[in-house]
C-alpha cells in the first residue's frame, strides 16, 4: 500500500512566495488532478484556503489561471471567494488606471469573473425551478384530472424529505451546503459587495456543514 504524503507543505521560499504546492496545482493542474488529490486524501479539507505569504490561495490562483472549472468545484467545497472580490476590486474601472495589472490582463480577469457569475446564477436558476416544479407537483390537488397522472404527489410529507433530495442530486440540482456556498459566492462576488459592501456572516449550517431541507 502506498502511504499518503499530504501536499499541505510549502514550496521554497522566493520561488512561490511560500505557496502550498496544492495551490500551485490550482494554477497549473487539470481540475481532474486537482480533485484527485482532495479526494484521495492528500490535501486536508481544511488547507482549501491555506494563503501563501502574498494571500494567494488555491481559488485565487485557479481563478488568476482561467482554471475556473477549478474555481467552481472550489466553491462548492467552501473555497474563500473574498480573494476573487479582492481582484474583482483591482481591476474595476474607477481605479484601473492605478492598477498594475495590464490593459488586456484587466478585460481578461473581468471575463473570467463574468463568466464565474452567470455560472452561479445558472445554478441558483436551476434549484429555484426545481423548487417551483417539486412544490407545484407534490401538492397538486388530489381532484384535479392531472393529478392521477402525477405520481409526485407520492412524494407529500416529512418522510419523503430524503427521496425528494435525492431526486435533486440526480437532476444535478445544489441543495444544502453546497446551495449555501453558491448563495455566498454570489453575494461575496456580485459588484455591490466587491465595491465595499460587508461581507455576511457565515450560516452555522455552513460552517458545521448541515444540509439544509429541500
Amino acid at each position: 500500500t502506498v502511504r499518503k504524503q499530504p501536499l499541505d507543505h510549502r514550496l521554497p521560499a522566493g520561488r512561490s512566495s511560500g505557496a502550498s504546492m496544492f495551490c500551485m496545482a490550482c494554477g497549473n493542474m487539470s481540475t481532474d488532478f486537482v480533485l484527485r488529490l482532495l479526494e484521495d486524501g492528500f490535501v486536508p479539507r481544511e488547507h482549501i484556503d491555506l494563503p501563501s505569504d502574498r494571500g494567494l490561495t488555491p481559488v485565487k490562483n485557479a481563478f488568476m489561471a482561467n482554471r475556473l472549472e477549478t474555481v467552481k468545484h472550489l466553491i462548492l467545497m467552501g473555497a474563500d471567494t473574498r480573494v476573487i472580490a479582492s481582484v474583482r476590486a483591482a481591476i474595476g474601472f474607477d481605479i484601473a488606471k492605478n492598477s498594475n495589472i495590464g490593459a488586456s490582463a484587466r478585460a481578461e480577469l473581468r471575463t473570467y469573473l463574468d463568466v464565474l457569475l452567470a455560472w452561479i446564477d445558472s445554478e441558483l436558476t436551476l434549484h429555484d425551478r426545481f423548487v417551483h416544479m417539486l412544490v407545484c407537483g407534490v401538492h397538486e390537488d388530489y381532484t384535479s384530472a392531472a393529478a392521477h397522472q402525477n405520481h409526485l404527489t407520492k412524494l407529500r410529507g416529512a418522510r419523503s424529505t430524503q427521496i425528494r433530495q435525492d431526486l435533486a442530486a440526480f437532476c444535478g440540482v445544489k441543495i444544502g451546503i453546497e446551495l449555501e456556498r453558491l448563495r455566498r459566492a454570489k453575494r461575496t462576488l456580485s459588484p455591490v459587495a466587491a465595491d465595499g459592501e460587508e461581507e455576511v456572516a457565515v450560516a452555522p449550517s455552513l460552517a458545521a456543514g448541515s444540509h439544509a431541507k429541500l
